[in-house]
Formats: structure tokens, C-alpha cells, sequence
């Protein structure tokens, strides 16, 4: 929704838009809103240290969901089974 690096709905921006803190990284892509990151000067900045690296965060949140499943002997059920995407979401 940037056009020239002018929000065109700020005013009516969604929530998302309203709490968007860090830059995300996506493998190689980097997801931000440019307007969160000027500095006083209007110039686009922002620290490595913000950065949060979403391959990283999915790969924990596995690990854990993997933990859960062996912890609760649900693992072995779902092990070579395949899933319709419309029963997963009911």
C-alpha cells in the first residue's frame, strides 16, 4: 500500500499495520513497512538486531509441535497418513 513511500490507507491502516514492530525475514525476502523504519530525518533505517528470522521461528514451533505430539503418544497415529486439507481445518 506504499505508493512513493506514502502509506495510501495510513488512515485507515489495519491492525497488522498498527502493531507491525520487527522486520521479518522470509528465507531471502525481508517483510517491513518502510514507514515504521525512518529515522528523524526520513531516511529508511533499521538494526540487524530487529530482525527476526521467520524460517527460524517456524522451524522451532515444529520441534515443539514434534515434543507434543511424542509427550502425548499422538506421533505414532499420524505417521504416514495422509490428510484432506478440508478435514484438517474442521
Amino acid at each position: 500500500m506504499l505508493d512513493n513511500g506514502h502509506c495510501q490507507i495510513y488512515e485507515h491502516r489495519p491492525l497488522v499495520c498498527r502493531t507491525q514492530g520487527y522486520p521479518l525475514l522470509y528465507g531471502e525476502e525481508l517483510s517491513l513497512c518502510e514507514i515504521n523504519f525512518k529515522n528523524m530525518h526520513g531516511a529508511f533505517c533499521f538494526s540487524a538486531g530487529t530482525l527476526i528470522d521467520m524460517d527460524k521461528v517456524n522451524s522451532v514451533l515444529a520441534a515443539v509441535n514434534l515434543e507434543y505430539l511424542k509427550e502425548n503418544g499422538k506421533l505414532s497415529s499420524l505417521k504416514n497418513k495422509r490428510y484432506d486439507i478440508c478435514d484438517l481445518i474442521k
